[in-house]
């Protein structure tokens, strides 16, 4: 049976190689064709490997620093941007702050951030052919000082059974968002 055709396997992505392609028969090799030289195509890079969360600022306005490892895998490509979604995990159909930095760099700062808040962030690397899965990380806001003393408090003391004392106290905090 004659076979034209042959297929290669556990190529890499966007890497150069050569084939050169010989006939043989029970006499010997024939001669080898030229080096026919192919590219493969590339691939997205893995995604980038979060190192620290970092607050910057715990009075308002908050701020965070997120810095990362740059993807293990790249396929021979340079990095070319990063991408940073975050919100709060609470905030369900909101829409996510996003920052783009350079593929140089391996860090962003986080702002627009609440007290007392735990916000999910994601960071994916991007090539010419495409973006990375998004890596996760968390952080969780301080909820904060009080500006000032308790207002509004209100006691009530009575007696139960026994003649035990129950006491009740109630007052609203105020903190700076």
């Amino acid at each position: 049976m004659k076979k034209f055709h042959a297929t290669i396997t556990g190529l890499e992505p966007n890497t150069e190689y050569a084939f050169r392609v010989c006939a043989f028969n029970l006499q010997g090799d024939g001669e080898r064709t030229p080096p026919k030289k192919m590219m493969t195509g590339g691939m997205p890079p893995s995604p980038p490997r979060p190192q620290s969360v970092t607050m910057l600022s715990d009075d308002p306005p908050l701020r965070a620093r997120i810095d990362w490892q740059p993807p293990e895998i790249t396929y021979n490509q340079p990095i070319n941007a990063y991408t940073v979604y975050y919100r709060p995990i609470d905030s369900f159909g909101s829409g996510y702050e996003k920052l783009e930095v350079p593929g140089t760099q391996t860090y962003a700062e986080l702002t627009k951030l609440f007290m007392g808040k735990e916000y999910e962030i994601l960071v994916s690397a991007g090539n010419d052919d495409g973006w990375s899965s998004n890596a996760t990380e968390k952080l969780t806001t301080s909820i904060g000082v009080p500006d000032g003393e308790p207002l509004n408090v209100r006691y009530d003391i009575s007696a139960g059974q026994n003649e035990k004392r129950k006491f009740f106290k109630e007052w609203h905090l105020f903190t700076k968002q």
